[in-house]
């Protein structure tokens, strides 16, 4: 895992131009992980303060998933009316553990290949 932090980007140019994994993501880690999508949705709620607005968020998105399937920069935008200024450091924060995430995962996987 300490590699994996090592080789994790930087600068905010490097993190959000990042190609995220989204077909591993997908597959291994939002579809399969229930804590994922609860840590997704006490950040959202942390940040946005109103339970009601983190309902309005999620009707409005239909499937947060599929939201996030943007560059980082646009996803800033995208979140730029609901949490302002601290849209840049959520959106740095969650790509960072995007980035980790599916990292970890594609280790696991080489690794369970190797093994079988």
């Amino acid at each position: 895992m300490r590699q994996i932090v090592v080789m994790l980007p930087k600068t905010k140019e490097d993190l959000f131009s990042y190609e995220i994994n989204w077909a591993v993501y997908d597959k291994y880690i939002w579809a399969s992980v229930e804590h994922e999508r609860m840590a997704f949705k006490r950040k959202l709620r942390s940040w946005l303060g109103s339970k009601k607005m983190l309902n309005w968020w999620f009707v409005t998105s239909c499937q947060v998933s599929k939201i996030m399937h943007v560059p980082a920069s646009r996803l800033v935008e995208r979140l730029q009316l609901i949490l302002g200024d601290g849209s840049e450091v959520f959106v740095r924060r969650m790509w960072q553990r995007l980035i980790f995430g599916t990292k970890l995962m594609l280790l696991h996987l080489r690794w369970m290949t190797k093994s079988s």
